[in-house]
């Protein structure tokens, strides 16, 4: 086979093993420096002032909310419900937590392809309980879903994506809000370019 040929197939290999690779950020405004991307979304749910049932998917404009599992709780909570979570900045937003020993999902669909996502976290208790979210691409990222306080997750991906998936267990309710999303910057990947830069000089001798 050609070399030329054969190191465009190993870069393009290399590649597709660093596709899907994912960076998180715990600070808004470092993530969206690193996002690279022009901001697509920002919702904040906030003009939602009754709950929503976690019954069926829900279309909040740039992204459609689908729930799967036996939910506990609404999937838009207000503060006027009376449950008492702790509510990101006390406004309404997504509250996940399951029934005694099931597990839920929440995917966010998002109308067109995103390159960076970003939520606020906070939750009612303190222990270290784990939550997931998972990209289209296959990538995850665990975080902390109580630790009590309040804060900031950012995912910033090396190729775009299409949905994001949390996923909860019974006795670990996140409650996230103010999504945001970047579009995907397009930047070659560097290790692939630079397989495909010395494939270019052993051929050539440029």
């Amino acid at each position: 086979m050609n070399p030329f040929l054969m190191l465009l197939l190993a870069g393009t290999l290399f590649a597709n093993s660093l596709h899907s690779a994912i960076t998180a950020y715990t600070d808004r405004t470092t993530w969206r420096n690193a996002s690279g991307g022009s901001q697509l979304f920002y919702v904040d749910f906030n003009s939602y002032t009754s709950d929503v049932p976690a019954t069926a998917s829900l279309d909040v404009g740039p992204f459609t909310l689908s729930p799967t599992g036996g939910w506990d709780m609404p999937l838009i909570e207000t503060p006027q419900n009376g449950y008492g979570n702790t509510l990101v900045g006390g406004t309404s937003g997504v509250t996940m937590r399951a029934v005694s020993g099931a597990g839920i999902e929440l995917s966010v669909i998002f109308d067109n392809s995103v390159g960076s996502f970003g939520f606020d976290l906070a939750d009612s208790f303190g222990g270290g309980r784990m939550a997931r979210i998972t990209t289209s691409n296959g990538d995850f990222y665990d975080f902390v879903a109580h630790t009590g306080t309040e804060g900031f997750i950012g995912l910033v991906s090396t190729s775009s994506f299409n949905s994001v998936t949390f996923s909860s267990i019974s006795n670990v309710r996140p409650q996230i809000d103010n999504f945001e999303a970047n579009s995907f910057s397009g930047v070659p990947e560097p290790s692939a370019l630079s397989l495909l830069v010395v494939g270019w000089t052993i051929v050539t001798g440029k």
